[in-house]
């Protein structure tokens, strides 16, 4: 197996590859990457787990690169110096809930595999000059299945140094009818709806 790392993606195959994997979601979308971009000035990496027998990759990872001043210099008045400027200064890595498997590999071949892409990203980050790589490593869907057991990517994290944050995940019920979820939103969030509509917003 080895890992093969790429700026840019025929994005329908890539998506139809996330939609395919157990528990593929947006955060690793080549359509949410392109969002990412056009919006944040953020770069995109795919990383591809590939198996010269096998026609099609074993696991898929998306990572953003970006500095933590991005998003408030991107639509600034020279921001076409100062983004490239920040991004080199400070710039950050991060994974969104990867990698995704293909098929329906056993705990030793994840376990495998996310020690080939992790050993990728830091290689590649190294030679980026990238200075802090984050992530949220796993599967975004892990608290709400049965049987889920992600012990491989906490024990590969742990052996290579990693040190756990608190964060939290948000994830809504849709099932609810829409007038039961617009209550349960906070005023606030409501008004930013509600200003989001007016401007031509649409989902």
């Amino acid at each position: 197996m080895k890992v093969k790392i790429a700026q840019s993606v025929d994005e329908k195959a890539w998506d139809a590859l996330v939609a395919e994997a157990s528990g593929g979601h947006f955060f690793q979308s080549a359509a949410w990457a392109a969002l990412q971009r056009e919006y944040f000035g953020v770069k995109n990496y795919f990383f591809t787990v590939e198996d010269p027998s096998v026609s099609k990759p074993l696991a898929l990872m998306r990572a953003d690169r970006e500095s933590p001043l991005n998003r408030w210099l991107f639509e600034k008045p020279l921001s076409s110096a100062t983004v490239p400027l920040a991004d080199r200064l400070s710039a950050e890595v991060s994974v969104k809930y990867g990698p995704l498997y293909l098929g329906s590999p056993g705990r030793q071949d994840k376990a495998r595999m996310f020690s080939l892409l992790l050993d990728s990203l830091e290689s590649h980050c190294r030679s980026q000059g990238v200075v802090s790589l984050k992530g949220a490593f796993g599967s975004i869907y892990g608290a709400e299945e049965e049987d889920h057991d992600q012990s491989e990517i906490k024990e590969t994290l742990q052996a290579g140094g990693y040190r756990a944050t608190k964060a939290a995940t948000f994830l809504v019920d849709l099932r609810p009818d829409e007038d039961t979820l617009w209550r349960n939103l906070k005023q606030s969030a409501r008004k930013a709806v509600r200003h989001g509509r007016e401007q031509g917003i649409t989902v």
